[in-house]
């Protein structure tokens, strides 16, 4: 008895194997509309930019544009085993196209036909033709390149379904008003929207039914068939967590600028207040016994404050130089005019002691001039006081009532 003929392999003939790579002239118009550089993010690479694949042949990937990505030699070896993530910048498709037809020298003309005119294009009006400028062209992909074996995600098991059910019932008695445990309906239903809406998805509706609480009445009573809601309008749900959280990172992100433009305002209100105690130096008068650096620092501030108007960064060292300089002159001012004011007190306190021997309305008149003169003089520095004394000095020598040196003696 023969033996039974073994099966020859197959080989696929060179007619029928698979093109590898697209030709260098179209691949250059393809990675000059895809920015001319590697399309990986923080990649600068501009130079030898391989024919990467967002899906890979042993995948099931085409040579097509839309399975197509530049990636220098580094980038595109880093997905050698596995999907590349689409990063090719937008509006790539509209520019290659356009590249391309005007590259090969190819116009597209388009032609007007009257509405139930059965003439044939060669016979119409030559005014009825005419070009599309391809700059006002924009070439749309039918749809998306997608390996159906590597998106398509696994359907959930009953199992884990289940526990995504009972995962969002836990966090449901977190609610001020908790529902009641699903009926078996509900749960077979609520089961079925997990399968449906995947993991992730399921319990974002869930979170937004459970702010909702649509089981709960206006009179705050709980509605028997708690879960109904959710069962019948799960992608409602979904949708309306899915703005609700588009809202809530709104409202963070202004927050985050509201917060950053508050703390840049600190910044500067607190930089020009620096630069204010810094330069109120220059405003400082020469006084007797200042030291011989003070002078120097005055006159340095007072340069910066001429040279600019705007506040400028300081160094805590050079701040604290230029308020020991103000210190120092404070404390000698301050000096000056505690003494001053003990001079107007003892001279007011003198004139109080000799109006005493006046009667009743020529006392309260004395009483009034020294209180007011007392309010007065409380207003001015050392500098003023000196100033105004000749004021107190005529009061107090219309009261003193010692005979004047030049008077003669009786």
């Amino acid at each position: 008895m023969p033996d039974k003929p073994t099966a020859k392999p197959f080989v696929a003939s060179q007619s029928k194997r698979r093109p590898t790579r697209i030709d260098d002239a179209t691949w250059a118009l393809f990675a000059r509309a895809c920015g001319g550089r590697c399309c990986t993010p923080d990649c600068d690479a501009v130079h030898k930019l391989e024919q990467g694949h967002i899906t890979r042949h042993a995948d099931g990937g085409q040579l097509v544009f839309e399975n197509l990505i530049p990636l220098c030699k580094s980038c595109n070896a880093k997905h050698k085993g596995g999907f590349t993530p689409d990063t090719r910048p937008a509006g790539w498709r509209t520019a290659f196209w356009t590249l391309l037809l005007a590259e090969n020298q190819i116009q597209i003309r388009w032609q007007h036909l009257n509405r139930g005119d059965n003439t044939s294009p060669g016979k119409q009006a030559i005014d009825s033709n005419g070009f599309i400028d391809l700059q006002a062209v924009e070439f749309v992909a039918t749809s998306h390149y997608i390996t159906p074996n590597v998106h398509t995600p696994k359907r959930m098991g009953a199992h884990e379904a289940r526990a995504l059910m009972w995962k969002l019932y836990d966090r449901s008695q977190s609610c001020p008003t908790p529902p009641s445990m699903p009926l078996k309906k509900r749960q077979d239903e609520l089961m079925r929207a997990a399968m449906d809406l995947r993991a992730e998805n399921f319990l974002f509706a869930g979170d937004e039914f459970l702010r909702r609480q649509p089981w709960v009445r206006d009179d705050g009573s709980k509605k028997d068939d708690c879960w109904a809601a959710l069962c019948e309008s799960s992608d409602k749900f979904l949708s309306d967590a899915r703005k609700h959280a588009a809202r809530r990172a709104a409202d963070a992100e202004r927050q985050r600028k509201l917060d950053r433009k508050m703390q840049e305002e600190g910044v500067a209100h607190a930089r020009k207040m620096r630069w204010l105690d810094y330069v109120r130096t220059a405003d400082i008068p020469a006084w007797d016994g200042m030291p011989d650096g003070d002078c120097e620092i005055i006159a340095t501030v007072a340069a910066e404050k001429a040279a600019t108007e705007e506040p400028q960064e300081l160094a805590d060292e050079r701040l604290e130089w230029s308020l020991a300089a103000f210190r120092r002159w404070k404390f000698h001012t301050t000096d000056e005019l505690v003494a001053a004011r003990n001079e107007v007190q003892v001279k007011l306190a003198q004139c109080a002691a000799w109006a005493m021997r006046f009667d009743g309305e020529g006392r309260r008149e004395c009483a009034d001039r020294i209180k007011g003169m007392k309010k007065w003089f409380a207003k001015f520095d050392a500098d003023t006081i000196r100033e105004e004394m000749w004021v107190l000095d005529e009061l107090y020598n219309e009261l003193d009532p010692r005979p004047s040196p030049d008077e003669p003696f009786l």
